[in-house]
């Protein structure tokens, strides 16, 4: 399901800014829910009749190699490098090569125009922070991604493209999108919203909007991320082939980082800061199975990276409630790995599993206990700073204004 969200996001640009960014150049009183509707059920539409062809081809070729479906099955590079050009060979030798020719040529067409867009959409916001000339911003921000991206040219290019793939399209995009819907639904004047777009637009939005963007959608994709990242730590992406540091640094080490980015760029500094301390903390939560497994040396290097985030993050934001938050985390890792104190089984036990037969189990300690405690906490003291910083003050909209932005 996670996989299938991560597929209408990805094919509608949805939690990459696009789409805000298209936004910012449209007339003020141009229709908005016709449009909305049109692309996205169009959108959706063609994925639909695509999966008769794409599972048609798919059978035919379990079929033929006497594989069952899920086996034959391929997704990503897999199926436009694999099962297409399958399909393609059997038109024959004059169908073929042109079929052939057609279909390459648009997935390249296909491709550029993403870049486009994608690029776009990042540069608009960051022009909006950064007044320098558009040509060099341009120039600077192409040339960043063109030496970036020559990780993904190396030997091993095709595995890093894997890993960081999976994590951007299963796991970046539905959360951004969980957190717009939070943002949206919760913390904007979500009435004046949606009177103004029923103002422009020919087709209306009513309660029904509301609901789902304030609590169906958000619950969704709450629960099929968490189930979801709960099977990642029991069982890594690629079934264990991928070393976890691996998985590390091309999953929870670029969602950082982009959240660094955004803290940097935000005009409200101590709310973009929380969001940044809860991505500290999830990391967190995923280098306890590390620390717990295995990997002392890189987890312990880690865990004091988590903990000197969190320490710049209290000194910004200058509350001694992220301080004290900040040395429990630290702490309860750190002795979480030093010593067991007690041998209950609990939540990290459930994440974990039973381990291999003739090993010892993983049992949770009193640490992990208190490391769970404390991210609860900081999530929840996060959340509610967020919702006291936009609901304060009515009479200010400047404070709901900001934390937004």
């Amino acid at each position: 399901w996670l996989a299938a969200y991560g597929q209408v996001f990805f094919s509608l640009t949805l939690g990459f800014g696009v789409l805000i960014a298209y936004a910012s150049y449209r007339a003020k009183h141009e229709e908005i829910n016709n449009s909305a509707f049109i692309t996205s059920m169009a959108n959706c539409g063609y994925s639909f009749f695509a999966g008769f062809a794409v599972f048609s081809i798919v059978g035919y070729i379990a079929g033929m190699q006497g594989v069952p479906v899920p086996e034959a099955a391929k997704h990503g590079f897999g199926l436009a490098f694999v099962v297409y050009p399958t399909a393609i060979a059997t038109l024959g030798s004059i169908w073929g090569p042109i079929v052939g020719v057609a279909f390459f040529v648009t997935l390249l067409s296909l491709g550029i125009d993403s870049a486009f867009s994608l690029v776009e959409g990042v540069l608009t916001g960051v022009y909006d922070r950064v007044k320098i000339n558009r040509k060099l911003l341009t120039f600077l921000f192409c040339l960043f991604g063109f030496l970036l991206g020559l990780v993904f040219c190396t030997k091993g290019g095709f595995w890093w493209l894997d890993v960081v793939d999976n994590w951007m399209s299963n796991y970046g995009l539905p959360v951004v999108g969980l957190l717009q819907c939070i943002v949206v639904g919760w913390l904007y004047r979500t009435g004046e919203l949606k009177k103004y777009l029923n103002e422009v637009s020919e087709i209306k939005v009513r309660a029904w909007w509301t609901i789902c963007i304030r609590v169906i959608t958000p619950i969704a994709l709450l629960i099929i991320i968490g189930l979801n990242l709960v099977n990642e730590i029991r069982s890594p992406y690629g079934g264990g082939s991928y070393p976890r540091w691996a998985t590390m640094i091309g999953g929870w080490c670029i969602i950082g980082l982009i959240t660094v980015v955004a803290a940097l760029l935000a005009r409200k500094r101590n709310v973009a800061l929380v969001i940044l301390a809860g991505t500290v903390l999830l990391g967190a939560l995923w280098w306890l199975n590390v620390w717990i497994a295995g990997g002392k040396e890189f987890a312990l290097f880690v865990i004091l990276i988590i903990g000197a985030t969190c320490v710049a993050a209290t000194i910004a934001n200058r509350s001694i409630f992220w301080s004290v938050i900040a040395i429990i985390v630290t702490a309860a890792a750190a002795i979480t790995r030093v010593r067991w104190l007690g041998e209950i089984d609990g939540f990290i036990v459930w994440l974990n599993g039973i381990s291999k037969v003739g090993e010892v189990e993983a049992k949770v300690s009193v640490g992990g206990i208190i490391l769970v405690a404390a991210a609860a906490v900081f999530l929840y003291g996060g959340l509610t700073l967020c919702l006291r910083l936009a609901l304060k003050n009515k009479a200010k909209p400047a404070i709901r204004e900001a934390t937004l932005q």
